[in-house]
């Protein structure tokens, strides 16, 4: 009866962390007992305690952090139940390790680089794009899963094999980790920017929202936040040229778990797909490509890897703008997500069955991924944040809405990212803040330098649709916040008699 409701559905709410983290600080969501604080005990409680161990008391919560659970070292009512669910999903009860960075305990160790934020250009061939484009189309048909491949095994397919040497690639740094319980996580993507039902699409939406990157299993049954080291994301599509398919663009948002709401948020990572290109970066960063920047970051200045020459025999090929098609892999040294499994044989079969006139090429499947790309830095600030409504706009991106699970209180309001974005081209975007910089003081040779300056950058730019937007001032930066801040602010202002203008 127990298993079965966990099973169907139920929750972290009525789960002690303390099972999974014993003393260690692990993220989640944190209650300060102020009745249990009196007595000098059990000040701290996980979600699960706060509405079982702790009903009746005065709780409030704290926030999203580090913690433990103080419950879970006396007399938990929800031990028993909690060390089942533990077991079935076979963690370990001695609790997790992690190193001071609160990273998985070994990690510092292994020597392994984790990238920040890069790109990277790759040699994909036609034929091998073709092939990795078709077999993620079919397995999209058949699961929307994530798999697993062990550091020692041996991949089965083009998808596989190009995921092994992305894993291979980030790891050559790496020297001293467990073989055994290291590997990546893998899936695909696939959106379509005209459709907004769910033939395909894991979700209705032609983007991907915000998000972050975590043992999904671990986070749904417990509400815990155990994260990748390195997240990578590797475009096998791109919008042509003259068409009127326009692709979300990718944003990491220099933000982890840890930090609190409100606070302000400086960099901004933005990739336009291009066929072949890499990004990689630390995998507790908040990311996503939400469907709103399609219609808000411009990528007029796309200058396509020669797209409308990819094409094939297959059906789906043939049309290779159509979808927006991502290759996933997730990087886990010393730890092997819960409930994470190698690609079925019959999904295997289907797949590799469905580009079998690839093979013929004789090409293999080589992916040799460049050095980083040099990433233009554009620099905003108030001028133009609050005073050029043509340059861009300030804009909100749901991040975990008021009905999710993990990321907030389970009685929070959602929370969203405002972020100014722009709206011109990026070139036309520099070369204005250069202008405008220039005014009044060496007025023509300032203004000549910035275009010089900008037509270099821009080649950059126009080749991998990769720039770093820096937000410079108090005027600028971007922060997440409740969902429903604006509107308590205006009811505030409106009692007070002031007009409320929104920016």
């Amino acid at each position: 009866e127990f298993d079965a409701k966990i099973n169907d559905g139920e929750e972290f709410h009525d789960l002690c962390t303390f099972t999974v983290s014993k003393s260690n600080l692990i993220p989640q969501a944190i209650y300060i007992c102020k009745t249990c604080g009196v007595e000098g005990s059990n000040t701290c409680c996980c979600e699960g305690c706060s509405k079982n161990c702790h009903i009746g008391h005065e709780v409030e919560y704290f926030g999203f952090g580090k913690a433990y659970c103080d419950c879970g070292h006396g007399l938990c009512s929800l031990q028993v139940k909690s060390e089942a669910v533990g077991k079935r999903l076979g963690i370990q009860l001695d609790g997790l390790l992690f190193d001071e960075d609160m990273r998985i305990f070994g990690s510092k160790k292994s020597e392994l680089i984790i990238p920040h934020c890069c790109s990277y250009s790759s040699n994909i061939s036609e034929n091998l794009r073709n092939m990795l484009y078709d077999q993620s189309v079919e397995l999209i048909k058949m699961s929307k899963d994530t798999f697993w491949i062990s550091h020692n095994q041996s991949p089965r397919c083009a998808l596989e094999s190009i995921a092994k040497q992305i894993y291979d690639f980030h790891t050559s740094s790496a020297s001293q980790f467990d073989h055994l319980t290291s590997g990546l996580e893998w899936w695909v993507q696939l959106k379509d920017p005209k459709q907004t039902t769910d033939e395909y699409q894991s979700t209705s939406s032609a983007g991907i929202d915000l998000h972050y990157d975590k043992d999904e299993e671990l986070a749904s049954t417990f509400g815990i936040g155990i994260f990748p080291q390195i997240s990578t994301i590797t475009y096998l599509s791109e919008p042509p040229n003259g068409t009127e398919n326009v692709f979300a663009p990718t944003i990491i948002v220099d933000v982890n778990h840890s930090i609190p709401l409100e606070t302000s948020i400086r960099k901004c990572f933005v990739s336009h797909p291009r066929v072949g290109k890499h990004l990689a970066f630390d995998g507790s960063l908040l990311h996503g490509a939400p469907s709103v920047l399609s219609h808000v970051l411009k990528d007029n200045e796309h200058n396509s890897f020669n797209e409308t020459n990819y094409s094939s025999s297959s059906s789906s090929s043939s049309d290779s703008s159509q979808f927006r098609v991502t290759l996933l892999v997730n990087i886990w040294l010393n730890y092997h997500p819960l409930h994470i499994f190698p690609l079925p044989d019959h999904f295997l079969h289907t797949i590799v069955s469905s580009t079998l006139s690839y093979h013929d090429k004789n090409e293999g499947t080589i992916f040799k991924i460049s050095s980083p790309s040099e990433v233009p830095i554009i620099n905003i600030n108030g001028v133009i944040s609050c005073n050029d409504s043509e340059a861009g706009e300030w804009i909100d991106i749901p991040f975990v809405s008021n009905k999710s699970q993990w990321g907030k209180g389970i009685d929070e309001a959602g929370i969203r990212l405002h972020i100014w974005m722009p709206k011109l081209p990026v070139s036309e975007l520099q070369k204005r803040m250069e202008m405008k910089r220039s005014k009044g003081v060496n007025k023509v040779k300032k203004a000549n330098d910035a275009q010089l300056k900008s037509d270099s950058a821009n080649r950059t730019i126009d080749d991998m649709g990769t720039y770093l937007l820096r937000y410079c001032d108090e005027y600028s930066f971007a922060q997440l916040e409740y969902e429903d801040d604006d509107e308590d602010e205006a009811e505030e202002e409106e009692e007070n008699g002031v007009e409320v203008v929104k920016n």
